[in-house]
């Protein structure tokens, strides 16, 4: 049974809806996974929060809809040993939709960025709006879709900063030569609306490709 409870990681955990103090009568935080992938990876993939199968397998898109992810990227010819898969949230939202609220997105900032950080990714690909707006991106994901956007280093590292002044933390620069400081962001549709709207399935291909 893998560990679901972690410590407060960073300051944005204290504020998140999902965690204890947003939610005395559990007194706990909501259950939550860390992300899967190797040290370093050639692309990131986030989707929004994890569902019911990945709280209970431990790790992000390992439901249906992260089986169906996986069979995608290996139909584009991306072995999953290059990617790290992540979530917006990283907590279990336990609503009807299963989306994550927005505070929770951006209190998971810090978290999420950290990770991205480490992986040195030459691209990162968010799953569904709420992935898209943990990056900055707004607006229907049919019409983000598809139009990659490049994210500065510095405003990952913006986000980091203000977590780590709030804790007191040393600070911890980016690699200058990290995919010229900065990223390349390429909002797609989410594999779980795909499974529901197979006409889509084209599309996210094409995303992943």
């Amino acid at each position: 049974m893998p560990n679901l409870t972690r410590p407060v990681e960073h300051a944005g955990c204290i504020s998140c809806p999902l965690g204890p103090e947003r939610n005395p009568s559990r007194g706990r935080m909501s259950p939550c996974i860390s992300g899967r992938g190797p040290a370093e990876a050639e692309l990131v993939v986030v989707g929004e929060a994890p569902g019911k199968d990945e709280i209970a397998l431990g790790g992000p898109f390992m439901g249906r809809s992260g089986q169906f992810l996986e069979d995608l990227l290996a139909e584009t010819g991306i072995s999953l040993r290059r990617v790290y898969l992540d979530n917006a949230a990283a907590c279990f939202p336990n609503t009807p939709d299963n989306a994550p609220p927005a505070r929770a997105i951006k209190a998971c900032q810090p978290r999420l960025f950290e990770q991205v950080r480490r992986r040195r990714p030459k691209g990162v690909v968010v799953l569904g709006g709420k992935a898209n707006s943990a990056f900055g991106g707004g607006g229907p994901v049919s019409d983000a879709r598809g139009r990659e956007r490049w994210v500065s280093a510095a405003d990952l590292q913006a986000v980091l900063e203000k977590d780590r002044l709030k804790r007191d933390l040393p600070s911890v620069h980016f690699d200058p030569d990290w995919a010229r400081d900065g990223v390349y962001v390429l909002p797609a549709y989410h594999p779980a609306f795909v499974l529901r709207s197979p006409d889509r399935t084209a599309d996210l291909k094409r995303d992943l490709a």
